[in-house]
């Protein structure tokens, strides 16, 4: 989503050489944790009349995320010259792109900016909500491919069933991420205890490991196969497998799904004596 070097009908600061005497720019900076992508953005505006709508909440500071592997897309508004944003890993996977521009948050009756280019010389213009004052130079991010699958939940989505009121879990390993379907009974549950701070880690070991282990086994019963080739868990675990030196060799997957998951049964133990010494 590339903003910059394009036709305005107005002068829009940092699009060329719309406003030669101001210009636009965002320092965004990115680092990651287990869960989340962090994203801190520090504006600069050359143009007083626009930092001032900005602060009179005329106008906002827009940064938007887009990636275009998982079809995430989000614009954030906001007022500060220093904001840092929040992505879940889950929703990005590879390359993404962060652009920082500003935006008109009602009609602007009259607008110009100083400086602008000679062609604008004595015209104002009216501007309604959503047309863009100011552009900067995008960036983006490729993460390293693991990050990605340092939380299982990018390679992964539980489901309610559409259909099933109370019965086992389904897992379906034909699309890009690994859908575990529970029952609406179980879903109900789930959804109940997975922000949980101590219970929330059991479902990883009653959830997510056994299905982790049957996908280790599929790939490498077929590590080749067609079907499963494209698709985005499939590339995920083929990338750590390759990281561990095990990609097209015999191991044992119940050893490497732990690995994984950063030894699952041992933190869903901790976690169980946690909540019974805090209720003690």
């Amino acid at each position: 989503m590339r903003l910059s070097e394009r036709s305005y009908p107005h002068p829009v600061v940092g699009n060329r050489d719309d406003v030669p005497s101001a210009g636009f720019q965002a320092v965004i900076l990115g680092s990651c944790d287990r869960e989340n992508f962090y994203i801190d953005v520090e504006v600069h505006c050359g143009s007083g009349a626009i930092a001032a709508l900005v602060k009179d909440k005329k106008a906002a500071y827009v940064a938007h995320i887009e990636c275009t592997n998982t079809m995430y897309r989000e614009a954030i508004r906001f007022h500060e010259e220093k904001k840092t944003l929040v992505v879940p890993v889950s929703r990005l996977f590879g390359r993404f792109e962060v652009n920082v521009f500003v935006v008109a948050l009602s009609g602007i009756s009259s607008y110009s900016v100083h400086g602008a280019h000679e062609d604008y010389a004595g015209a104002s213009f009216d501007l309604s909500e959503g047309d863009i004052l100011a552009v900067g130079d995008g960036k983006y991010f490729d993460p390293e491919p693991e990050d990605a699958l340092v939380r299982v939940g990018s390679i992964m989505a539980v489901e309610e069933s559409k259909t099933t009121e109370d019965g086992p879990m389904a897992v379906v390993y034909t699309r890009d991420k690994i859908i575990i379907i529970l029952s609406k009974k179980d879903f109900t549950a789930y959804k109940v205890l997975k922000g949980h701070e101590h219970l929330g880690s059991t479902l990883t070991t009653t959830i997510v490991l056994p299905v982790l282990v049957e996908a280790l086994n599929l790939l490498k019963a077929k590590p080749e196969d067609a079907e499963l080739l494209d698709l985005r868990w499939h590339d995920n675990l083929r990338r750590r497998l390759e990281k561990l030196g095990l990609l097209g060799k015999d191991f044992n997957a119940l050893d490497v799904a732990q690995v994984l998951l950063e030894q699952p049964i041992k933190r869903a133990l901790s976690a169980g004596r946690a909540y019974i010494e805090a209720g003690s």
